[in-house]
């Protein structure tokens, strides 16, 4: 069952996931060092890491706001965090994400919209620990419960 927007309604309430993928090795989008970072090299970062969030938000942000619940929850990986030798220009996208989502979260945070944000630094795989699918989603479940933080980490 969906609500208006598109927003998926779990156990009766509003809800949302915004979750961002790694950049495709390689190609327009591949990584750079941080003495080789342009603004061409990082346009297309955040055009898709930054853009797609910020528009997937504006999707489902009023009728959260309007119920006065729901969630939005972020991931990145390493690079929102710390510097990753040669990957700078992710690392401006993920960082300027996770800044967004942390101000989001505290502008929200009397409106009963919760924001989150997951950084990963492990490979998903399945059966894998921390990287498990299924704790991964545990991760997430138990922010979206408890909402007493803003953020987690994996394997960072």
């Amino acid at each position: 069952m969906a609500a208006e927007h598109g927003v998926p309604l779990v156990e009766g309430r509003a809800a949302a996931v915004v979750v961002d993928r790694p950049p495709p090795r390689g190609g327009a989008l591949g990584f750079t060092p941080a003495a080789e970072t342009t603004p061409e090299s990082v346009r297309p970062m955040f055009d898709m890491l930054v853009g797609g969030a910020l528009t997937a938000a504006a999707a489902v942000l009023p009728a959260m706001r309007e119920a006065r619940d729901g969630a939005l929850l972020f991931t990145t990986g390493t690079t929102a965090l710390t510097p990753i030798p040669g990957m700078s220009n992710s690392g401006i996208a993920l960082s300027g994400l996770r800044s967004w989502a942390r101000g989001l979260h505290d502008d929200l945070a009397g409106e009963n919209v919760y924001v989150g944000h997951l950084s990963i630094g492990v490979p998903i795989i399945p059966g894998a620990g921390e990287g498990d699918p299924d704790a991964l989603a545990d991760r997430w479940y138990r922010l979206t419960q408890e909402r007493d933080t803003f953020e987690t980490t994996v394997g960072i």
